[in-house]
């Protein structure tokens, strides 16, 4: 095995083995949006709060994101020594993407409260 193929699988493996951490992140942030927005939202019922494809697209979405990770390391065109940093980075920006929608609503009900108070 080359030094190179060596390094290529330890840079992947070393993302691949974080990537459950990830998902697992990324998908708390999700649910605690979507209940947010289910509890402030006030949607008639039998109407969804949020298109299921869309949700489907987002996780998609966040695993390229994550992919290209170690694809830019790999190809480097990201050091290894950035490898931290764009794990958190991303994670945390997967994060804040999905708890949008619920920090929206959130914020629109205490305006609401405010107003009506």
């Amino acid at each position: 095995m080359s030094e190179h193929f060596g390094r290529t699988l330890g840079t992947i493996g070393w993302w691949e083995l974080r990537r459950f951490l990830y998902n697992g992140l990324v998908f708390l942030a999700g649910i605690s949006s979507l209940l947010l927005v289910e509890r402030f939202a006030h949607v008639p019922p039998g109407e969804d709060v949020v298109e299921p494809l869309a949700i489907l697209f987002f996780g998609f979405a966040c695993n390229v994101g994550y992919t290209t990770g170690w694809v830019l390391e790999v190809l480097r065109i990201s050091p290894a020594h950035w490898r931290r940093l764009l794990f958190w980075g991303g994670t945390l920006l997967s994060m804040g993407v999905a708890l949008l929608p619920g920090l929206l609503w959130s914020a629109i009900a205490a305006y609401r409260w405010s107003v009506v108070q």
